[in-house]
């Protein structure tokens, strides 16, 4: 078995979310796992990573399959519950440069653009948080944004104007 793992809030039916580890389709709640600095949810674990982390990889390479619930019986909720401010570039890929050139008066378009990626409560991310350690290569993801189902942006980081590492401060 792998010891690669993904983070995330989850829920059965009408029942209170929980943070869970996703491992091979199947997701085990950070309450099962020994050894965790406040790990009661995901913003939590994350604020104590560097110990939690290799707890996690401990607690996954001895994972018990049997008492973990099924991905697909679950329903997926954002990682972090909590509205955090993240500042997101309005023009990070090639496209997004082409297209505001192409809306050369700044109008609706650009206005939109800009107040959507500034707004408080926007952070769409998710289902689940993959550790870095995990991600092979950051500049070939492929990063798609769906609302409501329907695909509103499907791009690769690899026509990103910078650096994945350059973009993303934590």
């Amino acid at each position: 078995m792998s010891n690669r793992f993904a983070l995330g809030t989850f829920s059965q039916a009408d029942a209170k979310p929980f943070a869970g580890v996703v491992v091979e389709q199947r997701v085990l709640p950070l309450s099962a796992f020994p050894g965790l600095t406040n790990g009661d949810s995901i913003l939590s674990l994350l604020e104590h990573w560097d110990a939690n982390f290799a707890a996690l990889q401990t607690a996954v390479a001895s994972f018990e399959e049997a008492v973990a619930l099924p991905l697909a019986e679950l329903n997926a909720h954002p990682p972090v519950s909590l509205p955090r401010q993240v500042f997101c570039s309005g023009a990070n890929y090639k496209k997004h440069v082409i297209d505001l050139i192409i809306d050369e008066g700044g109008g609706p378009m650009t206005e939109n653009w800009i107040a959507a990626k500034g707004s408080p409560t926007y952070l769409p991310f998710g289902p689940y948080l993959v550790p870095a350690a995990f991600v092979p290569d950051p500049q070939n993801l492929q990063l798609t944004l769906k609302l409501n189902g329907e695909i509103k942006q499907d791009e690769s980081t690899i026509d990103e104007l910078m650096s994945s590492n350059r973009s993303f401060h934590v």
